[in-house]
């Protein structure tokens, strides 16, 4: 059984980016859930909240998936660059996206963050390993 799992996670990236994208999503939530309360009297102060703990833990995620998801051996700052750029357009995105579920729609709030956190987050796993940490092979 050990070996099963030690062959999924060595030889499947998408294995290690849904522990390590599940644990950083455990801890987004935390920091969303702080700032929900914190700006509970600001308009559309949900929206702040994911805006905020989704910028916050974009850096936590870089390093985490450059070193246990893609394995990444290139350049920190290039990678570096590249996964910011996507992160910033996805942080727009799913703001925009947040805002229309939560406010829009009027779904309960845990809804639309994990609906959006999903969605954004297996579509940031495609572009950092298409873009920002592409590589012959990922080990």
């Amino acid at each position: 059984m050990n070996d099963h799992f030690h062959r999924l996670w060595s030889n499947y990236p998408f294995v290690r980016f849904t522990v390590v994208g599940s644990t950083n999503a455990a801890s987004m939530y935390l920091i969303y859930w702080l700032f929900v309360h914190l700006l509970a009297d600001f308009s559309h102060g949900r929206t702040y909240a994911w805006s905020i703990s989704w910028g916050l833990e974009c850096t936590i995620a870089y390093f985490l998936h450059r070193l246990i998801t893609f394995r990444y051996k290139g350049a920190m700052a290039s990678s570096f660059a590249r996964t910011m750029l996507i992160y910033s357009i996805a942080l727009v995105g799913s703001s925009f996206t947040y805002d229309m579920l939560d406010y829009k729609l009027g779904l309960s709030y845990p809804i639309p963050w994990l609906c959006t956190g999903s969605f954004w987050g297996v579509s940031n796993y495609f572009l950092i390993g298409w873009y920002a940490m592409r590589q012959s092979k990922i080990t």
